[in-house]
C-alpha cells in the first residue's frame, strides 16, 4: 500500500505543479500536510514578484520542509519579497529551532514578519490561515489542522481580495521582535 501512496502523491504532485507552471486557473481542492507542502512549493517555485502568508506561527513540518524552502530561498534570492503575518506566534514549538526563521534571517531586506491578534475564521468559526501570490496565485486553508484548502494559480479575483484582507492587517500589526544568534529580526 505505501508504493500505491507514493504513486498517486508522485502523480498529485506533477498536476500540481504543471497547474503552476502553466498559470491554470482551476480551483481544487487538498488536505493533508503532504497536498499542502506540494502547493505551497510551487507557489513559491513559480512566484516572481510577490508572497503574503497570513499562517499561525509557521513552526509546522509544512513550513519547514526542505524543498518548500528551498524555492522559498531561491525566491528571495532573485528579488522577491515575502510578507509574514503570524496569528498565533506564542502557540508555536520555539522558533528558534526553526529553517524558515533561519531562512528569513539572512534575507531581512526582503523579509518582513508581523504578529498580530486578528484571527480569521469562516463562516463556520474555523480559523484560516492563507498564502498569496503575485496577484493570481493562492492557498486558503479553511481547516488548519487537517490542512483542508481551496487553491488556485491563476485567480486575480480571489487573489485581489485576500491581498486587501492581508494588507489592512498587515499595515496595522506590529513587527515581530525576534532574536536569531544575538541578532534582532524586524525590529
Amino acid at each position: 500500500m505505501p508504493q500505491v501512496d507514493k504513486l498517486l502523491l508522485d502523480v498529485y504532485s506533477e498536476n500540481i505543479e504543471e497547474y503552476a507552471k502553466n498559470s491554470t486557473d482551476i480551483e481544487f481542492f487538498n488536505s493533508g500536510d503532504d497536498h499542502a507542502q506540494i502547493v505551497l512549493t510551487n507557489i513559491a517555485k513559480y512566484s516572481k514578484k510577490y508572497i503574503h502568508i497570513y499562517s499561525g506561527n509557521l513552526c509546522t513540518d509544512v513550513s519547514n520542509n526542505e524543498e518548500y524552502l528551498k524555492y522559498l530561498r531561491l525566491f528571495l534570492i532573485q528579488g522577491g519579497n515575502i510578507q509574514v503575518l503570524l496569528c498565533e506566534f506564542e502557540n508555536g514549538d520555539n522558533p528558534l529551532n526553526k529553517d524558515i526563521y533561519k531562512l528569513f534571517s539572512q534575507f531581512k531586506s526582503n523579509v518582513t514578519v508581523k504578529e498580530t491578534k486578528t484571527i480569521l475564521q469562516d463562516s463556520n468559526k474555523n480559523t484560516v490561515h492563507f498564502t498569496v501570490a503575485d496577484d493570481k496565485s493562492y492557498r486558503l486553508e479553511t481547516d488548519t489542522i487537517k490542512k483542508k484548502a481551496r487553491c488556485n494559480f491563476n485567480s486575480p479575483e480571489t487573489t485581489k481580495l485576500l491581498n486587501k484582507l492581508f494588507e489592512k492587517i498587515f499595515n496595522n500589526s506590529a513587527s515581530l521582535k525576534l532574536e536569531l544568534n544575538n541578532d534582532t529580526l524586524w525590529n
